[in-house]
């Protein structure tokens, strides 16, 4: 993922490391959203981020996927026995997982990830956040 890609408030996932007192090493991903962008950096803050983590190599941040969960979490409603998923918002955003890939539906774009989500949400001068 490019880290030029990214606005502020966007949602992604750093990997982040712990040793347990039996010193061993564990990894998971959490998610955080963009609170800083300078030249070559970003800075993101989260829940399990007890610091403002400072990012400057696009290896170190991944986007998070946009999946059917995230969608009902805010707001949208699946429609009968169909893929798609109908928006409450004012614009007509509504998804389809086409092969397991979502799409907006009025004009096929793709929106695998929810920073993209969150992007289009933004074009439309939508006051909507997304929460995860």
């Amino acid at each position: 993922m490019k880290l030029e890609d990214l606005m502020l408030g966007d949602w992604v996932q750093i990997r982040v490391f712990s040793i347990s007192e039996k010193f061993e090493r564990t990894e998971k991903y959490v998610h955080v959203r963009v609170a800083e962008i300078g030249t070559g950096l970003v800075t993101v803050k989260g829940f399990e981020v007890s610091e403002p983590y400072t990012i400057c190599e696009d290896t170190e941040v991944e986007p998070v996927l946009l999946t059917k969960d995230i969608l009902e979490k805010n707001g949208w409603k699946h429609y009968k026995d169909s893929e798609i998923y109908i928006s409450t918002l004012r614009y007509m955003l509504d998804i389809e997982f086409f092969n397991n890939s979502p799409r907006i539906l009025r004009n096929s774009l793709e929106c695998k990830y929810v920073h993209q989500l969150q992007h289009v949400i933004r074009l439309y001068e939508i006051q909507k956040e997304i929460q995860l």
